[in-house]
């Protein structure tokens, strides 16, 4: 495979991926926003035994005890 190849290939999934992009733009035209996405758990806690940490320190206190 030479270098020409190489680009050539590289033009192609370039030109593709413009095409792609192109098309979902002009067929959706609905905006995603942060308010349309479900709320995530917050997964940075620390539950020990019931207790329930929520910073570092908080956390560091009730691994010590």
């Amino acid at each position: 495979m030479t270098r020409a190849d190489i680009e050539a290939h590289e033009a192609k999934l370039l030109a593709s991926a413009s095409a792609s992009a192109s098309a979902a733009a002009t067929s959706s035209n609905v905006v995603v926003t942060d308010d349309d996405l479900p709320i995530e758990e917050n997964i940075n806690r620390l539950r020990v035994d019931g207790f329930e940490a929520r910073s570092v320190v908080e956390a560091i206190k009730l691994l010590r005890y």
